[in-house]
């Protein structure tokens, strides 16, 4: 398995836990850089048998440049498909132990979570395959069509929607040409025109 890039990563372990009691902060966070460079921030509560671990990346829309939307195209493939595992074992090995995990993109970050409990084989299971989905994603053919073909009817639907037609105009009026602002349009073209290794180079860069 390859090493990660941590170097503008932002890493959380955290439990689940009260965050004030009587208007004072309950949370005694340890911090501390891993020799990669990554930021650790860890606080522990043994209230429930359970871990939170959130990963953060640098790797939000802004980096799009001209290729609007390919950001969430690439954290949305993270998921189908590693090295070692299909996206139906990726997503079975989490069901089968009760763990919870997803992938979120914004403007800025995206950010990568697992959920799971403490139990020591469950916990061992989960962090195997959330390491295969953070290290090794292998963007395959079959699941990349399915993505996209996806992702390009969630836009001809949001083109539908006033609400959301609105929502698109206020952000390419306030925001021209900045990648925060791309219209339907745009992410319609640049989203059939991707490939695997368009995907591929993203994560090697951001990720």
């Amino acid at each position: 398995m390859k090493s990660i890039n941590l170097k503008y990563i932002v890493m959380a372990l955290l439990v689940i836990i009260n965050t004030t009691a009587f208007g004072k902060p309950m949370l005694d966070i340890q911090r501390w850089s891993t020799k990669n460079g990554a930021r650790v921030l860890f606080t522990e509560a043994h209230e429930l048998p359970m871990v939170d671990i959130i990963v953060i990346f640098y790797a939000g829309s802004i980096w799009n440049g001209k290729n609007f939307g390919l950001a969430s195209f690439t954290g949305s493939m993270l998921s189908e498909g590693t090295k070692t595992l299909t996206a139906d074992q990726i997503a079975d090995n989490f069901d089968q132990i009760g763990a919870q995990f997803s992938v979120g993109v914004d403007v800025d970050v995206a950010t990568v979570s697992l959920r799971c409990l403490t139990d020591p084989d469950i916990l061992n299971k989960s962090l195997k395959t959330f390491s295969s989905v953070l290290t090794e994603p292998s963007f395959p053919e079959n699941e990349f069509k399915r993505v996209q073909k996806q992702i390009l009817i969630r836009i001809l639907q949001q083109k539908q929607e006033p609400g959301s037609v609105a929502y698109s105009e206020f952000l390419k009026s306030l925001y021209g040409d900045f990648p925060y602002g791309a219209s339907f349009d745009q992410k319609q073209d640049v989203i059939s025109k991707l490939t695997p290794v368009d995907l591929q180079n993203f994560y090697n860069k951001y990720y």
